[in-house]
């Protein structure tokens, strides 16, 4: 049964929701920051060298870290709930590159602590949200459906 390692109130919300979206059998173990000890007591950095959560430990003992990572492989294991377009798809591309400025763009300027920090980042949201005309007539959208918005609103 697949692992999740996750510290409340972090980027691990994503994946979580994610997983409980998807249906498959999952466990769920806390994990303590500061000491990097799980609840069970074991040494975190033997499970993930970068020391942040989330982790998702497959049945094999393999481990995914980086919520998008995690989201995806997810929504790959369970295609019949629609978490993600199929691999290979420009779809998929599209969503990929809307997890990257996420994590990369938008994640550095929000801060739960910073309600100044959330704000600025709930006016991106609503600007990247709003309909754009396009060159070739077309209208851009939001191009991501509600359980990616989950995948990456805490990555």
């Amino acid at each position: 049964m697949m692992k999740l390692f996750y510290k409340s109130g972090s980027c691990s919300l994503a994946p979580h929701i994610v997983l409980k979206e998807s249906g498959l059998a999952f466990q769920t173990e806390a994990v303590d920051l500061k000491s990097k000890q799980t609840a069970s007591g074991a040494d975190y950095w033997q499970i993930n060298a970068k020391g942040y959560v989330p982790a998702l430990m497959l049945d094999s003992g393999e481990v995914i870290t980086e919520g998008p990572a995690i989201g995806q492989y997810i929504a790959d294991q369970a295609p019949q709930k629609k978490l993600a377009p199929a691999n290979g798809t420009i779809e998929r591309v599209r969503l990929q590159s809307w997890l990257t400025f996420i994590g990369t763009e938008m994640h550095k300027t929000f801060s739960p602590r910073s309600r100044s920090s959330a704000q600025k980042c709930t006016r991106h949201l609503r600007r990247f949200s709003t309909p754009r005309p396009r060159r070739n007539g077309k209208t851009l959208r939001w191009p991501i459906s509600n359980a990616a918005w989950a995948m990456w609103i805490s990555s």
